[in-house]
């Protein structure tokens, strides 16, 4: 059962991780599992030690002793901890104030007109926050109009943009290579308690002395022959 919340996925508090889904995923595979006299809450209770790691691993060895004492306190602690209130009201905050206009995002309609007027006049303070700024394809300057320019802004800032995500891509795959290595490690110790276990089993059956009350299979025969 160990095995299979950590095939699962394990959390381990990092920024991009969601603990809401890792709960979901760690109540689907302990919901199979029922003992008699025992709750669905006191298994998870007891289990979910073993489906974190890291940063999540230290939040909950620091926990006093009696910080909790039941499952829906340990969730809502857990959630507190890596999800707290004040982010979910700072993400809504940001869906409310957000305000879609066609052909752009706000920031860039609202500054596109005089900001690029300011870059083509040599306004060099601007021309540094248009490093940062996307160009749509079909808002590029003609050739005309670039003429006489050091470089292509749009296109410096595009590069960046690539060279970024291709260091994101990275890291996920770096991270995704460790948790496969870890995986493979588990599983061959776990092989290796196998075949240690059925070694054990074969020493202690050649080992085995005979049972109380059995006779030797292989008798003496009477030396003198007699009857």
């Amino acid at each position: 059962m160990i095995q299979l919340l950590q095939t699962k996925g394990v959390f381990g508090g990092l920024a991009y991780e969601d603990p809401h889904n890792h709960l979901r995923n760690f109540k689907e595979v302990c919901r199979p599992f029922v003992f008699k006299n025992i709750s669905q809450e006191s298994i998870g209770f007891r289990l979910l030690p073993f489906s974190i790691i890291e940063e999540a691993k230290k939040w909950l060895g620091e926990l006093p002793s009696d910080f909790v004492t039941s499952w829906d306190e340990l969730t809502e602690a857990f959630l507190e901890r890596f999800f707290p209130a004040s982010k979910m009201v700072k993400l809504r905050h940001q869906i409310q104030n957000f305000k879609c206009i066609g052909g752009g995002n706000e920031g860039w309609n609202k500054n596109r007109d005089s900001g690029w007027k300011d870059w083509r006049d040599g306004n060099l303070r601007d021309r540094e926050m248009d490093k940062d700024r996307y160009v749509p394809t079909h808002d590029h300057p003609s050739p005309k109009e670039s003429a006489g320019l050091e470089g292509s802004g749009a296109e410096d800032m595009l590069v960046r943009i690539y060279d970024k995500a291709e260091g994101s891509n990275k890291v996920l795959k770096d991270l995704k290579n460790d948790f496969s290595t870890l995986s493979q490690m588990v599983t061959s110790h776990l092989d290796s308690l196998k075949q240690l276990e059925t070694q054990l089993g074969q020493i202690v059956t050649h080992l085995n002395p005979r049972q109380k009350g059995t006779l030797r299979s292989d008798t003496i025969s009477n030396p003198k022959n007699d009857c």
